[in-house]
């Protein structure tokens, strides 16, 4: 799976498989996703993802309580793990937090998730 980013709208779209179609927003073709400090910039350390785990059970918070607002919040958290990925969509209004749960011997490998603000970002 790629993620891609809408330079001109900032529409971020998961993409399974197909890897060699390209895939177009706003009559232009989108960027993969590459690095967090690509897209974020001097604002990483507001976006940092916090990863608790006990067991099986996984609660990732967004350093430095967020703003979770109508103009400025976490749309998203999404995890990568070595058997594919869980994703839940947040509201303006929650905390930016959110919690999985794993199955037997799967494992993080990255976490992604994206301000409305300053886009996407992963660990």
């Amino acid at each position: 799976m790629r993620i891609f980013l809408c330079n001109e709208c900032r529409q971020v779209v998961k993409k399974i498989g197909g890897e060699n179609n390209p895939i177009t927003c706003c009559k232009q073709e989108m960027v993969p996703f590459q690095k967090m400090n690509e897209i974020v910039g001097d604002d990483d350390s507001k976006h940092t993802p916090i990863i608790r785990q006990v067991g099986n059970f996984i609660t990732i918070t967004i350093e430095n309580n967020h703003p979770m607002i109508d103009v400025h919040h976490i749309e998203f958290i999404m995890i990568e793990t070595n058997q594919g990925f869980l994703y839940k969509r947040l509201s303006g209004l929650e905390t930016a937090e959110t919690e999985f749960i794993l199955a037997e011997n799967e494992e993080i490998i990255n976490v992604f998730a994206n301000c409305n603000v300053h886009s996407i970002f992963s660990i």
